[in-house]
């Protein structure tokens, strides 16, 4: 793959190997936990979370290493395009067409608000029959 197209995601610890495929756990920061007044206000969040990633270069790695997660460049676009951008052309051309035909701004919210939940439904089962999961996929490589 060429190292134009990708782009670092975060780094993690690996969890489990299984043959071309690494279970690596990120831990998820909120945005406080960088901040230097994070002890006055509530506690940080931090969450872990676990990647399945590819070994596209057949590296050796060990369970508790410390790897960097890497995806696509063209992946954060589309998933910027099906997590933002659709919901929001869904809902601003649905609540335009709905007002115009109920003359009831109160049924044109409604409606578009229920395309939108309507749309992040099917994405969510798309989500649940891996779908989603064998298009967007993530590779490890070692630190450099």
């Amino acid at each position: 793959m060429n190292q134009k197209n990708i782009t670092t995601c975060d780094e993690g610890v690996v969890k489990a190997i299984d043959g071309d495929f690494i279970t690596v756990e990120i831990v998820v920061r909120s945005a406080c936990s960088s901040c230097h007044a994070k002890t006055i206000c509530l506690p940080s969040e931090n969450k872990n979370r676990l990647v399945k990633a590819q070994n596209l270069y057949h590296e050796s790695f060990r369970i508790g290493e410390t790897v960097s997660i890497y995806m696509k460049n063209s992946l954060g676009k589309k998933a910027l395009l099906i997590g933002y951008i659709l919901p929001f052309i869904i809902l601003l051309s649905s609540l335009f067409v709905s007002n115009y035909l109920f003359d009831n701004e109160l049924y044109a919210a409604i409606l578009a608000l229920g395309l939108v939940g309507i749309y992040y439904f099917i994405i969510w089962l798309l989500n649940r029959s891996n779908k989603i999961d064998r298009e967007f996929v993530f590779f490890v490589k070692k630190l450099e």
